[in-house]
């Protein structure tokens, strides 16, 4: 296939019936891409489901709404990034009397003897392999950030060979988050839930929190890397369904909104407002955050003055689930 120059890829759009004309176009398609734009803001959700662009300034709007999005979210997701870690990490720490890592390793991570005495044999097995996986991958963790020099890491191994859990802690990333609070002791999976807000009454393994870092962590993740996150393809699929269902079931008991599914931006905005609340976040703050999605969404709709294709990029219920928000709240 001939290489295309932009002036090439604009009139391949054109015979593809785009209409993309001018230098301001021109310059927007260089700066962002025909692969990450044109390709990338085509189809919502799927590749399947193309929208029906004839204007490339209506692509345009949809990947500045896109980015407005993220500018929006991406202040809580990190919030929710260090609140998550720093209570785990304290909440360990209360649990073993302990700042050391080795003791972390003994006494804070489940395997097979710290099961109940009724576990399965398997069940006991999966526990043990869990938690001696789980130990390699931070070891591994540790060994690279020292050969990396760093600096938190490198000193406390030079000074004493050991790394207290907050170092540790200081070297995750937010899905490593997810998977360590995954091998948790029980009851330290209780602690840490509580100390969140999270009620355990239909959560008796406290698995939910687990969960919900692995969601924040999709959209924090698809923001950072600037993927497309306004239609929720960024969200991964889980292999726990029933884990799945029972904290949508959870949410929208604890909201007073139905229809959650976890599979749109809206939803991911309730959990993230929910958790906010339970973290102490001024009410305040988190319905400027509600209305901020609202006024940017019917902005996008209003300028795009197309329900052809804004019918197929945002959901009927997407407003009034916003707006339920600001009622929970």
């Amino acid at each position: 296939m001939a290489i295309k120059t932009t002036n090439g890829l604009m009139k391949h759009l054109r015979d593809h019936g785009i209409d993309i004309n001018g230098s301001t176009e021109k310059r927007q398609l260089r700066n962002l891409g025909y692969y990450h734009l044109y390709k990338g803001y085509r189809f919502y959700r799927v590749s399947a489901n193309r929208l029906p662009f004839t204007d490339f300034e209506k692509i345009h709007r949809t990947y500045e709404y896109d980015i407005e999005l993220k500018n929006l979210l991406y202040r809580w997701t990190i919030f929710l990034e260090t609140a998550f870690k720093n209570v785990i990490l304290q909440s360990t720490i209360e649990f073993i009397k302990s700042d050391k890592i080795r003791d972390f390793y003994d006494n804070a991570l489940e395997s097979g003897p710290t099961l109940p005495a009724n576990a399965k044999q398997k069940e006991k097995k999966d526990a043990t392999s869990s938690k001696l996986g789980e130990i390699r991958f931070l070891q591994n963790k540790i060994l690279e950030s020292y050969n990396h020099k760093n600096p938190i890491i490198q000193h406390h191994y030079d000074q004493s060979d050991q790394v207290p859990i907050w170092g540790l802690f200081e070297i995750l990333m937010f899905g490593d988050l997810g998977q360590l609070t995954r091998c948790l002791k029980l009851d330290l999976r209780k602690k840490i839930s509580q100390e969140i807000g999270l009620n355990l009454q239909n959560d008796k393994e406290a698995r939910m929190l687990e969960h919900y870092i692995f969601l924040i962590k999709d959209l924090r993740n698809a923001i950072a890397h600037d993927n497309v996150v306004y239609d929720g393809r960024f969200i991964q699929n889980t292999k726990a369904k029933g884990l799945r269902n029972d904290c949508i079931t959870y949410l929208e008991n604890k909201t007073s909104i139905k229809g959650i599914n976890f599979n749109t931006i809206e939803d991911i905005l309730i959990l993230v407002c929910y958790l906010l609340k339970l973290l102490g976040v001024q009410k305040r703050q988190i319905k400027s955050l509600v209305n901020s999605y609202i006024s940017l969404t019917k902005d996008f709709i209003a300028d795009m003055n197309d329900p052809a294709i804004t019918s197929k990029q945002i959901r009927s219920d997407t407003l009034s689930k916003a707006n339920k928000i600001l009622a929970f709240l």
